[in-house]
């Protein structure tokens, strides 16, 4: 049990940090842990700010992230290489004159050919030249909005991911400073005798081990930055103190949809429509590609100028030629075989992405789920941070609690607080990771996430 009275010698003690004491007599904070508790608690004052710094960092990364812009470039290459390869060739003209005269530069049995062509598909080659080429065109929307998601979701990650580490290294800082402070008290307490120098030495490795957990901190923060930086996130929309705490406010408020309900909008999830796209175009790419393995046909009209030969006057001379590719040989079967087995493929990769996809919003919504209620069991009638933190401090001073029980409750604080920081960074992550997934576009709007009013 924590005591309140004097164990003797205190006057020579190092002075106790600031307490305020309420009009009932209850140790308040010093200012230091008032900023922790101001930055741990949920806030509901402010709550829009994290949002509005994720939505806009959201927003420069869809509009100017370079990264995203390649991916964009690619999918329009593959969509319109998808419409090149429908149409069957461009027209030719070919001119040829035979008979030229060596000195003369021309002989009176000169000849004059000029001929002018199309190929184009017979009617089963139109029908998946067609259907190539409307499914090429289509392919371009859905497979950006799933390229524009999946940039979103890195942004998520690297945006909460620094929140987290941010947030940590304050608790860590916050612990390492109670441990320099009781440290000073172990010093002048075994000065005078009332504690013995392994106690001192118990924490001095202590505080060096925590000075060494903040120095490791900062890799894992440089990580994240890196990250952003990348992105193309400036730097003022990143993650400010108490974000993680904020945006969890709002999420708790927003709530967390159903399992029934993701499931009804599965078919709508913007990865399964780019992995219908993308599965639509591979099977049409791979018929187009049996259908017109054999070539194009090919209509020419020709025209000749036949020289007065033999005393016939000259004249012209028309004509036309089609040619028409058989396809009797093997290589025509084998692009049959070879179609059937690239739509089989596409057709598992789509179900592969399906799958993944409800196995992904599985996850998050348990995830979710589970970070809400440590949340809820973490602050419910909790005592604040600051205010333990700063009784431990005051009961080693005066004796009540020895060094093992001083770092045992420090180490149960650090614990919580971290926990909590975790309870919401997940939250926070698995909540976007579900409307990202399946959510509908007022839900996205309302996380900062949206991608519809950024195009």
């Amino acid at each position: 049990m924590l005591a309140s009275g004097h164990a003797g010698g205190a006057g020579d003690y190092p002075p106790a940090p600031p307490p305020y004491v309420d009009g009932a007599g209850t140790l308040s904070m010093n200012r230091a842990s008032l900023a922790l508790l101001v930055l741990l608690m949920p806030a509901t004052a402010g709550a829009d700010a994290a949002k509005d710094r994720l939505q806009r960092a959201v927003g420069i990364v869809l509009r100017e992230a370079p990264r995203l812009a390649e991916r964009r470039a690619e999918l329009a290459a593959r969509r319109l290489a998808g419409i090149e390869q429908s149409a069957a060739s461009d027209p030719y003209m070919e001119i040829q004159s035979e008979g030229l005269d060596r000195l003369s530069g021309r002989a009176d049995n000169a000849t004059d050919y000029l001929r002018i062509g199309t190929p184009f598909w017979a009617p089963f080659q139109v029908r998946t030249a067609r259907v190539l080429r409307e499914t090429a065109g289509a392919f371009g929307p859905p497979a950006r909005a799933a390229a524009e998601r999946e940039a979103v979701r890195r942004v998520v990650r690297a945006f909460f991911g620094l929140a987290l580490a941010r947030e940590r290294r304050l608790v860590l800082e916050e612990r390492s400073a109670r441990l320099r402070r009781v440290l000073a008290i172990a010093r002048a307490r075994l000065a005078v005798g009332e504690i013995a120098g392994v106690e001192v030495v118990q924490l001095e490795l202590d505080a060096a081990r925590s000075a060494a957990g903040l120095s490791s901190s900062l890799a894992e923060i440089a990580a994240f930055e890196q990250e952003l930086v990348r992105l193309g996130v400036p730097e003022d929309l990143w993650p400010a103190p108490g974000d993680l705490a904020r945006f969890a406010a709002r999420v708790r408020a927003l709530g967390l949809p159903s399992r029934e309900a993701l499931e009804q909008r599965i078919g709508h999830a913007p990865d399964i429509v780019a992995a219908d796209a993308a599965a639509r175009l591979e099977r049409a790419l791979a018929d187009h590609a049996a259908a017109s393995v054999r070539g194009p046909w090919e209509f020419d009209l020709e025209w000749e100028r036949i020289p007065d030969l033999g005393g016939a006057p000259a004249r012209d001379a028309w004509g036309f030629r089609l040619r028409v590719p058989l396809g009797l040989g093997p290589r025509r079967r084998a692009a049959r075989a070879r179609a059937v087995a690239e739509a089989a493929a596409a057709d598992a990769r789509r179900e592969a992405r399906e799958r993944a996809v409800r196995a992904g919003i599985v996850a998050a919504h348990r995830r979710a789920g589970t970070a809400l209620q440590r949340l809820e069991g973490l602050e419910a009638g909790r005592v604040s941070d600051a205010s333990l933190g700063a009784t431990l401090e005051e009961q080693f001073r005066l004796g009540a609690v020895d060094y093992l029980a001083l770092i045992s409750g420090f180490t149960v604080l650090e614990d919580v607080q971290l926990e909590r920081l975790a309870a919401r960074h997940d939250l926070a992550v698995a909540r976007c990771e579900l409307a990202l997934l399946a959510g509908a576009p007022e839900e996205r709007r309302a996380l900062g996430i949206a991608t519809e009013d950024t195009r």
